[in-house]
């Protein structure tokens, strides 16, 4: 594991405090916390605790009060590996904090997937984010858009802010 990452303020009187990133998940109450203060909806303890654990990577990152302000992981296995879950506060963005978790994310997974293929799905808007990463966006020759299951029940109270779709009716 690599040491971790610490970002100092420029000048003091800069208002972005520093911030620690460590190859490493928050606890799940952190994690649940995170998500719902940045809009991305509530998670259940347990669904929480289960995604936590089916990570295969996890980066946080947390301010100099110890709050956590970033955080970015992967799930998947030696072919193909997924980025998922990448938040970063609303005060935080804008400050490079996104582009060093996962700068970090990928990192790990390339140690411990070296030849797999990474792949995310991104919200409407963030393409040019992942795009300065490396990732090039879908459709494109030889490959199809990506597509996503709808379910009735996913465990997850959505936040309307994520443009994700409602399931249907029944």
């Amino acid at each position: 594991m690599a040491a971790p990452f610490v970002v100092r303020r420029e000048k003091a009187e800069d208002p972005m405090p520093d911030f620690v990133i460590e190859r490493v998940a928050p606890p799940v109450a952190d994690f649940i916390n995170h998500r719902a203060d940045c809009g991305w909806g509530i998670l259940a303890e347990g669904l929480a605790a289960q995604a936590l654990a089916g990570s295969l990577a996890a980066v946080t990152a947390r301010d100099g009060d110890g709050r956590v302000v970033g955080f970015a992981r992967a799930v998947g296995d030696p072919i193909y590996v997924y980025v998922q879950d990448v938040i970063v506060a609303e005060v935080r963005r804008g400050c490079g904090l996104g582009q060093r978790l996962m700068s970090e994310l990928l990192e790990a997974v390339a140690e411990a997937c070296p030849h797999a293929a990474v792949m995310l799905m991104c919200a409407t808007g963030r393409e040019a984010f992942y795009e300065r990463l490396g990732f090039v966006a879908r459709p494109r020759p030889g490959f199809g858009p990506g597509m996503q299951l709808v379910r009735a029940s996913s465990g997850v109270q959505s936040s309307p802010s994520l443009n994700c779709p409602q399931p249907p009716s029944r």
